[in-house]
Order: C-alpha cells, then structure tokens, then sequence
C-alpha cells in the first residue's frame, strides 16, 4: 500500500518535470556531474516557483481557467519575447484581455 502510494507521486512529479515544459532528461547535463546537478536544481527551482504562482496569484488562477497551464506559459512566452511589460501583473492582464479559445 504505502509503497505503491509513494512510486505513485514520485512517477507523477517526474513525469511532470520531463513531459509538461521543464524538459528534464537523463542526460541533462551532458555528462559533467556538477553541471548537471546545477541544472537540476535550477529546474527544481523553477517548478517550486510556477507552483507558488500558480497558488498564490489570482490573476495566473483567472488565466489557467481559460486554458491549459502549457497554453497560458506558452502564451506568456510569447509575450515577453515581443513585448516590453511592465509588471507581471500587466502581463497576465493582457493575457486575459487578448485571450481567445482555440479552435478544436
């Protein structure tokens, strides 16, 4: 019970950090040990950050309702790449201002 509860949760945060964006892979680091675990943590820190978001902002909350989280990130960096935002606050604000359903 207890095992398979926990090989459970850490397939389902793995999967997380390799299929949905952080884009972690065994060979994360191309073979140098450090650099590697550098990257590692880096994407750890990364993951703890959208989650904070993801609970604390109502305006990320109003967004991810619209869409799928990868849509909203996808979107958002978009955004930034082509758009000079003052705030994350003005870059969700737009987010739902322009927002419109795909197509199925």
């Amino acid at each position: 019970g207890i095992g398979r509860a926990r090989w459970k949760i850490e397939n389902e945060g793995f999967n997380v950090h390799k299929n949905q964006g952080y884009e972690l892979e065994h060979n994360f680091g191309h073979g140098q040990k450090t650099l590697a675990m550098v990257f590692y943590w880096l994407n750890l820190l990364a993951f703890v950050a959208h989650t904070i978001l993801a609970m604390g902002d109502p305006l990320l909350q109003q967004c991810r309702m619209k869409a799928p989280r990868r849509d909203v990130w996808e979107s958002l960096r978009m955004g930034i790449a082509w758009t000079l935002v003052a705030s994350w606050s003005a870059l969700l604000r737009a987010y739902l201002a322009l927002w419109k359903p795909r197509p199925p």
